[in-house]
């Protein structure tokens, strides 16, 4: 019988042991999706997956990496409704932790089993270690500018000289003074992380992370906020969480809000801003005008959730407007991602931006390929009996009712295929 096929729209580590393995299992094929410009990139690819179950065989898994179906502009119904899509698709994996260019409903329809990344499997929260780094940096440059006193320093290649222009504004050319560097841009001040109220929005894993890290390294004051506090469990277990205040995030969006008490927890007692929500409808430009309006004058704000829930026009509106009310934006995704707002491109004093790296490194790139070339020799896998000998750690568990993804757990012990739940 001819080895079914496995589709790879993004290239994945060839040099891991698991793509060797599946290779045995599986025959493979590479499709660069084109960037899809009035229907040419889907149609070039519904024609490419006709062609090729019909002069090869069937192709019974895709493994979509980081890019995903982004050329395409997601995996959308209309693909996936086509005659030409491939019956025989059995699962999609991806090495992210996000999943947003895909249609779930079309995909829970079709009974097509979606997997995204999950750290908590093989190496234990790696995601959220590598995420919580970059936002360090991004809230400790908020605050202390060392970015900016870099470009001033490459700029003048003298140190007291940088530190004497440092605090120019556009257009002023007063003659250089000894600095000590304690002063900054329009009459404000490098200031030190320690004890400054930062809120972050989401408290998962990256969340949770953050905050550990912003609290132990920085020695900043850490709140949270999200629909519900944690759980009794994570608090009992988590001596950083125990001492955090949890702020109800509907009621920290309504201006006019008291508690029992008469008191409103207020934006204006936040010194920085930690964004780790996921995007989706409730989250969509959250951070409005009205919300920034609300802000502490001088906040940091730094975005690692996703481009959509900062309303750009908005902050930039404020940003330009109101100089100082937003001491600094720290950007790791972006709203018209992967387009960087030119006015953000453009400024090296008030921002700080980084290309959606916070968790690219090296272990995260070998252990989500790792995990997904895994579960895709296990579900992928003829109907035999024989597992596959790709095995993967932990049990995946299903979420029939809600979305067509599986998430496993903390690691157990190698698992066979027949103890892979379908989805759905």
């Amino acid at each position: 019988m001819d080895r079914p096929w496995i589709l790879f729209i993004a290239e994945p580590e060839y040099s891991l042991q698991e793509y060797k393995l599946l290779q045995k299992e599986f025959n493979t094929v590479n499709y660069t999706l084109e960037r899809d410009v009035d229907g040419t990139g889907k149609e070039a690819f519904l024609t490419f997956l006709d062609q090729h179950s019909k002069q090869k065989g069937p192709i019974v898994g895709i493994f979509g990496g980081y890019p995903q179906f982004a050329p395409l502009g997601g995996l959308s119904a209309e693909i996936l409704d086509d005659h030409r899509w491939p019956g025989s698709i059995k699962c999609i994996c991806l090495c992210s932790v996000g999943y947003n260019w895909l249609d779930l409903k079309s995909l829970r329809e079709k009974g097509i089993q979606l997997y995204n990344y999950d750290d908590m499997i093989q190496d234990s929260g790696i995601v959220a270690n590598d995420v919580a780094d970059c936002v360090l940096w991004h809230v400790l440059d908020g605050f202390r500018k060392f970015s900016s006193q870099a470009h001033a320093l490459r700029s003048a290649r003298n140190t007291i000289k940088a530190r004497s222009e440092i605090v120019l504004e556009h257009g002023e050319n007063n003659s250089p003074r000894f600095e000590f560097g304690h002063r900054w841009k329009r009459g404000t001040f490098n200031e030190s992380c320690r004890n400054k109220r930062c809120l972050i929005m989401g408290l998962g894993r990256i969340g949770i992370q953050c905050g550990r890290k912003l609290d132990s390294g920085l020695g900043m004051e850490i709140h949270y906020t999200q629909r519900n506090p944690v759980t009794k469990e994570q608090i009992s277990s988590d001596t950083y969480i125990q001492k955090w205040q949890f702020h109800p995030i509907s009621e920290l969006l309504e201006s006019d809000f008291q508690d029992a008490h008469g008191s409103s927890p207020c934006l204006e007692t936040f010194d920085c801003i930690v964004i780790c929500l996921p995007g989706n409808a409730s989250t969509h430009h959250m951070i409005n005008k009205t919300f920034l309006s609300r802000c502490k004058f001088g906040v940091v704000i730094c975005n690692v959730g996703r481009g959509s829930i900062i309303d750009d026009d908005a902050l930039q509106h404020i940003m330009a407007q109101e100089p100082g009310r937003v001491r600094h934006v720290a950007m790791d995704v972006f709203h018209d991602e992967p387009i960087v707002e030119q006015w953000l491109s453009e400024d090296c004093h008030y921002n700080t931006i980084t290309p959606h790296i916070a968790s690219s490194t090296r272990a995260v790139w070998e252990a989500s390929n790792r995990l997904a070339l895994q579960v895709l020799s296990h579900v992928c896998a003829s109907s035999s009996s024989e597992p596959s000998k790709n095995s993967v750690p932990g049990r995946f568990g299903s979420k029939p009712d809600s979305e067509p993804f599986s998430k496993a757990p903390a690691p157990a012990r190698k698992t066979s295929l027949s103890q892979l739940p379908r989805v759905l």
